[in-house]
């Protein structure tokens, strides 16, 4: 939920990805969770990012996996998302179920927009809210290292 200058109060849904060693990070603003919303702002991270990761890590939400097995094992993907993954030709490892220390990477990166981006800022508006994001993933310091992802 953010607030605005004004006083106005409105619920703010984010799609963030990351990658692991340079730490270069990509947030949409986006307006629901559903997997057309979800496979474009994969696509728009990828081209950010420079290039395809070899292996992407997500959660087990509902959007992508239709059918959960036991452990790791998947029944049945979302199909739209199991053929925008074939067609990027990106390797997806997904969560496994009630172990934390796996899940840890995927909600400490939502924790953390949350916590250096959404909550120590106030906002004039939708349009000042997406320009402070755009420059605020922009800053250095939120890299581990100085080297472009596509490098």
């Amino acid at each position: 939920m953010v607030t605005f200058v004004d006083g106005r109060k409105k619920r703010v849904r984010s799609f963030a990805s990351r990658l692991k060693h340079s730490r270069f990070a990509a947030v949409d603003l986006v307006d629901n969770q559903g997997i057309e919303t979800l496979v474009r702002s994969l696509a728009r991270h990828f081209v950010a990012f420079g290039g395809l990761p070899l292996i992407a890590v997500f959660d087990r939400s509902k959007t992508i996996v239709k059918k959960s097995g036991k452990g790791r094992a998947l029944e049945l993907f979302n199909a739209t998302f199991a053929q925008a993954i074939v067609d990027l030709g990106v390797g997806v490892e997904m969560c496994a179920p009630r172990r934390g220390n796996q899940k840890g990477t995927v909600e400490r990166l939502v924790g953390w927009v949350k916590s250096s981006f959404f909550k120590p800022r106030k906002f004039q508006d939708e349009a000042d809210l997406e320009a402070q994001l755009a420059a605020w993933l922009v800053e250095p310091e939120h890299r581990a290292s100085t080297i472009a992802p596509r490098v």
